[in-house]
């Protein structure tokens, strides 16, 4: 990842699909930040659970693609993220 340039590490997801990252997140991170957290190596990690238009668009400007993992977590398949 860091050989790639990746800084950031971004999951979406939604309910029970971002409810134990946020709790290993929460464990394993360096800064205790509501929103996003540094862990790791310097990597930012955080979770989007909206599909907010508003929201997803903020945080698209905080985690440019070219820097980011993007992690995709559904449950059951049939959520809108």
């Amino acid at each position: 990842m860091h050989a790639d340039g990746l800084t950031h590490v971004l999951l979406l997801g939604m309910g029970g699909s971002s409810l134990a990252p946020e709790v290993l997140s929460l464990i394993y991170s360096n800064l205790a930040l509501p929103e996003s957290r540094t862990v790791e190596n310097n990597l930012t990690f955080s979770i989007l659970d909206s599909t907010d238009p508003a929201q997803v668009l903020e945080t698209a400007r905080q985690f440019p693609p070219q820097q980011t993992l993007y992690i995709i977590s559904s449950k059951s398949g049939d959520t809108a993220e």
